[in-house]
């Protein structure tokens, strides 16, 4: 089922790229739909290691959130797919949160929409998909993807810290 999703998302909607993207895939695994190939051919994410990243971020664990991103940077991930999945995610999630109708979930498992529901705040959810959508923007002219990629990341790290944050006194 997430290899059909992958593929989906692949697509983005078009009939005839999900088939060729289903003839790549059978054709570099012998015939044999698994999501690993899929993840493997084209530079993508699983599911479980972009929710776990979310919950990294949220929590605000840099080292495990930086360790995440060299992981998928080592495992030949595309960063711009990254984030449009990211967003996908959070999308969900906050309609999940809004309206409270897993009917509406594209992106992720119910599972994982309702595990992130219970620690993301409306507030977390807008501030995360605003700045991945402020970064996919900024892409088109980056001559560093990753690093920018990661600076985004770290923000989003720290965006706790910054509301408790008081000015020092002189």
């Amino acid at each position: 089922k997430e290899a059909v999703r992958a593929i989906i998302s692949l697509a983005d909607g078009g009939m005839r790229d999900a088939w060729s993207i289903l003839d790549q895939i059978l054709a570099y695994s012998g015939n044999t739909l698994s999501v690993e190939d899929v993840y493997s051919l084209f530079g993508l994410a699983s599911e479980e290691d972009k929710v776990s990243f979310i919950k990294f971020i949220n929590d605000g664990d840099v080292t495990r959130t930086l360790g995440r991103i060299k992981a998928f940077s080592e495992g030949g991930v595309d960063l711009k797919r990254l984030t449009a999945d990211l967003l996908d995610i959070l999308k969900d999630v906050l309609i999940l949160k809004k309206t409270n109708d897993e009917q509406e979930i594209t992106a992720i498992s119910e599972q994982h929409a309702e595990e992130l529901a219970l620690i993301l705040s409306v507030r977390k959810l807008n501030e995360m998909i605003g700045a991945f959508l402020r970064v996919q923007a900024d892409y088109k002219t980056a001559s560093n993807i990753k690093t920018m990629f990661e600076v985004t990341v770290l923000r989003l790290c720290s965006l706790d810290e910054m509301e408790v944050e008081k000015p020092v006194k002189k």
